[in-house]
C-alpha cells in the first residue's frame, strides 16, 4: 500500500510541474460552492489553484482544487501566472 501511495505522489508531482500556475483573482476572502462538501466554503483570494477541468459548465464555472478544497469558480476569476 505504501508503495502505491509513493507512486501516486511521484506521478502527481511530475504532472503538476507541467501545468501552469493559476491563482484566484482579488484579495480578501470569498465563498464558493464545493461539490465535495455539498456546501459553500470560504476561500482566501490569491491562493494557488489547479483547474480540474478545461471546460466550464453551462453556468460558466470551472472546477478547481486548492490546498484545502475542491470548488467551482467563475471562469473569469482564474488568473494564469505562468510556470513557476
Amino acid at each position: 500500500m505504501e508503495t502505491e501511495v509513493d507512486e501516486l505522489a511521484l506521478l502527481s508531482s511530475i504532472f503538476a510541474d507541467e501545468l501552469p500556475c493559476y491563482i484566484l483573482s482579488g484579495s480578501g476572502h470569498d465563498w464558493f460552492f464545493s461539490p465535495d462538501a455539498c456546501q459553500m466554503v470560504r476561500v482566501t483570494r490569491g491562493v494557488e489553484l489547479i483547474p480540474l477541468d478545461d471546460i466550464a459548465c453551462e453556468r460558466g464555472r470551472l472546477l478547481v482544487s486548492s490546498p484545502s478544497y475542491t470548488f467551482l469558480i467563475p471562469e473569469n476569476e482564474l488568473i494564469e501566472v505562468g510556470y513557476n
